[in-house]
């Protein structure tokens, strides 16, 4: 509907974007044409997500995809009324080509929340309001698959998971430009400050090491008492832990159109006429470590820095652990029901 804006885009980013952009879109497939998907791939579209349920699954444009589109997906939200119908698409989505199949969550909102009603779907409560038996659907079209020995990558989009990285991403863009040097940015996005807290002479000794041993003399910040010193998590093999206590306080970001003058602030232009306003507020004071609970909070934090669920703290109670996971680790699994 929108061939030409779309190539616009295209032609746009690749002229002016220097670093790897990866560029997807997405299209029920009615106003497909080979010679239109030519033009796309020659101006450097990389991937295309036919959504086939909103055309009766009918794959004929979506087969005229394969072969001229690097990579092409078929991505759909599971539909528990057309499970029966999806289930042999499956293997034809297959054989035909195709590199994904990717399958959404049913999500209730004001818009559709009238027609969602007359079906009689099962609603869960959470970040969003969801469908249960969207999900039912999506995981048992996932079984006929491994059951039918048909090895066609299937993803399920939840909306559990969606959440958590989408929020991720924003928070992130958002931390790196309010954050500063001697600050880190966790996994989900949150901004991370470290600090050691003790005597002036234990604190300056370990300044003064920083100090002969790197010479990018932002990424750490030593208070005007000179019994703290604030640090970015790349200085932490340098520092000695023996006699100070280790603290941890992490700030959450939100993007405003103008500034509210409640938290901290930073203006971005994003043209000569518009900007916007990143503002940075405390989500916690600080928790505070000791002794062998530092070291388990670089081996589960620092030096792991993955996407994956924390394991177990030994030495502290479920409530404080429960509290910093929330700040550093996406939460694995699909959605609990009650």
């Amino acid at each position: 509907m929108t061939f030409d804006r779309v190539l616009l885009f295209l032609k746009t980013l690749r002229a002016k974007v220097s670093h790897p952009l990866y560029i997807w879109m997405y299209t029920n497939g009615l106003l497909v044409t080979e010679d239109k998907l030519k033009e796309l791939k020659d101006n450097g579209l990389d991937e295309i997500r036919f959504d086939i349920s909103a055309n009766k699954y009918r794959l004929d444009a979506m087969k005229k995809a394969i072969g001229i589109i690097p990579c092409v997906t078929v991505e759909i939200p599971a539909i528990p009324e057309d499970i029966e119908k999806t289930k042999p698409l499956i293997k034809e989505l297959h054989e035909a080509g195709v590199n994904y199949l990717n399958l959404h969550q049913i999500r209730c909102t004001t818009f559709n929340k009238t027609r969602l009603m007359k079906r009689g779907y099962t609603f869960v409560n959470g970040a969003g309001v969801t469908v249960m038996e969207t999900e039912m659907a999506a995981l048992e079209l996932i079984q006929y698959a491994l059951d039918n020995n048909i090895y066609l990558p299937i993803n399920y989009c939840s909306f559990t998971y969606r959440h958590q990285f989408q929020k991720a991403g924003a928070q992130r863009r958002n931390a790196l430009k309010i954050k500063a040097e001697h600050e880190d940015v966790t996994p989900i996005g949150q901004i991370r400050a470290l600090s050691i807290c003790g005597a002036q002479k234990q604190i300056g000794s370990i300044h003064k090491h920083l100090l002969a041993k790197v010479e990018n003399t932002s990424l750490w910040l030593l208070s005007k008492t000179g019994d703290q010193l604030f640090f970015n998590a790349d200085m932490w093999p340098l520092i000695d832990f023996s006699n100070v206590r280790l603290q941890v306080a992490y700030s959450g970001t939100s993007l405003k159109s103008s500034v509210s003058f409640r938290h901290l602030f930073r203006e971005i232009a994003l043209n000569r006429r518009k900007k916007i306003v990143i503002e940075r507020h405390s989500k916690s004071p600080g928790f505070f470590f000791e002794g062998e609970q530092i070291r388990q909070f670089d081996e589960e934090f620092i030096k792991s820095n993955t996407f994956s669920p924390v394991s177990a703290y030994n030495n502290l109670s479920s409530e404080f652990f429960d509290e910093i996971k929330n700040f550093e680790s996406f939460s694995s699994g699909l959605a609990r029901y009650f």
